[in-house]
């Protein structure tokens, strides 16, 4: 009996962790290749249910979480992450084809989530050079908020 149990517990932690391993989907490195931005997804089952998304911000020697958001319904439809020249700012865009666009601005140096008005065209710029988007299309961040992969 006690080895059965054992056995049950086993299987248990193993299905859990299964279902909890982060998952990239996507990064982008910084222009000085000092830190990497990455977006992970995971999933709280069976302990709760949902989905996990993550704004990792990734260096040699450490990592930090940035952003994270719960999702009940994942289905992740689009992301992009664009850095600023000098490697202080970081804005992330992802989107969940069922509950809309998510956005992130954060400033490395500073170590806080910043206004990303301020960056909106070089994540704009970023999405038109990595999807080859044409001229016709304004809006590259607007597109990526509507069309469907």
């Amino acid at each position: 009996m006690r080895s059965r149990n054992v056995c049950i517990a086993l299987l248990i932690t193993g299905l859990c962790q299964s279902c909890s391993q982060e998952t990239v989907f996507y990064r982008a490195a910084s222009p000085d290749g000092s830190t990497e931005i990455q977006l992970v997804g995971f999933s709280r089952f069976p302990l709760q249910s949902g989905s996990v998304v993550r704004a990792n911000l990734v260096r040699a020697d450490s990592k930090a979480i940035i952003g994270e958001w719960n999702e009940n319904d994942l289905n992740l439809c689009f992301s992009s992450a664009a850095w600023d020249h000098d490697s202080r700012v970081v804005v992330v865009m992802w989107r969940n084809c069922r509950h809309g666009t998510k956005l992130l601005a954060y400033d490395v140096r500073k170590g806080t989530a910043v206004d990303s008005a301020g960056f909106i065209e070089v994540l704009a710029d970023k999405i038109r050079k990595e999807h080859r988007l044409p001229p016709n299309i304004g809006d590259p961040i607007g597109w990526a908020r509507t069309t469907n992969f």
